[in-house]
Parts: C-alpha cells; sequence; structure tokens
C-alpha cells in the first residue's frame, strides 16, 4: 500500500514544481523578450505616420526572438524537469504540457505589457519625423505552441536517456 501513496505524492510534486518552474520561465521570458525586442517603428509625417517595408519586416524578428526565448526556456526545463521526475509517470507530461502553454501565455502577455504602448497614445505627443515603435505582440500566434512542443521534446528525450526502456523477455519468445 505505501507505494501507490509514495508514487502519487511523486506526481503531485513533479506537477506542483513543474508549474512553479514554468511560471517563473514564462515571466523571465516575456521580460527578455520586452528588453531585447526590437518592433517595427512608424515615422512620423505632417498628417499621419507610416511604416515603410524595412521597418515592416522587422515584424519579423520580433516573433523570432519570442520563438528563440521559447524554444530555449522549454527544451531546458523539459529536460530537467525529465531528468528529475522522469519516473514519476505520466503525470508529468501532461504537467509540462500545461504549465509550458501557461507559460507561452504569460510570456506573451507580460512581454506585451513590458512592451511599447499602443502607438496612437505614443502619436498624440510626437513630431514630424519622430519614430514611433509598433506595439509589442507575437503576430504568428502559433509560435505560442512551442513552449509545450519544446517542454515535451525534453522531458521525451531526456526520459528515454536517464530512464531507458526495459527489455522484456516473454517466456514464450514473443
Amino acid at each position: 500500500m505505501p507505494e501507490p501513496l509514495t508514487a502519487r505524492a511523486e506526481a503531485v510534486r513533479a506537477s506542483l514544481v513543474t508549474l512553479v518552474v514554468f511560471i517563473v520561465l514564462g515571466c523571465l521570458g516575456g521580460w527578455l523578450w520586452a528588453q531585447w525586442a526590437d518592433p517595427a517603428r512608424f515615422v512620423v509625417t505632417a498628417d499621419n505616420a507610416v511604416m515603410g517595408e524595412l521597418e515592416a519586416g522587422r515584424e519579423f524578428g520580433v516573433d523570432v526572438l519570442y520563438a528563440i526565448i521559447a524554444a530555449v526556456a522549454g527544451l531546458l526545463a523539459g529536460s530537467v524537469l525529465g531528468w528529475r521526475y522522469g519516473g514519476s509517470g505520466w503525470a508529468l507530461p501532461v504537467a509540462v504540457t500545461a504549465a509550458a502553454l501557461l507559460a507561452a501565455i504569460i510570456a506573451w502577455r507580460l512581454g506585451v505589457g513590458l512592451g511599447p504602448p499602443e502607438p496612437l497614445s505614443a502619436l498624440e505627443g510626437a513630431q514630424r519625423d519622430d519614430l514611433v515603435p509598433e506595439r509589442l505582440d507575437v503576430h504568428a500566434k502559433g509560435l505560442l505552441l512551442l513552449w509545450p512542443m519544446t517542454a515535451l521534446i525534453g522531458v521525451l528525450a531526456s526520459v528515454a536517456a536517464v530512464h531507458p526502456k526495459r527489455r522484456h523477455h516473454y517466456p514464450d519468445g514473443q
């Protein structure tokens, strides 16, 4: 009887640690993204604000930076959690998937909140030829799935390396 309780306690511990790790990483990722991202900028004209092709291309760089942060954080966290809690059973991949998705949303929304304000509010006091940054955002929302995908890859890779499959020998040769 103690074995199921121990296994359940280990699964709960693994799930709670996973949740905390990904909440912290989501906050760190969002802050880093807001600090490092270089969003596209509008040039203020006499009666408008315009964004050239070169500046519009910078939106891609903002998404790429978010993707890099997500992939590195997800892979590292998943690998460490898989190494540490790989024997806790099915609870770990479920917890990693849910917590990593939460981290993706936290990083995205925190980055938006810490990044430049809405351009319309910044345009009110802007002078001609001023550069007004676009609001930070993930333009390709599918990138949010990088957190759970890379975290699961990390878990699977580390579990496969640390907890290799046991070979079963069947008496009838199967």
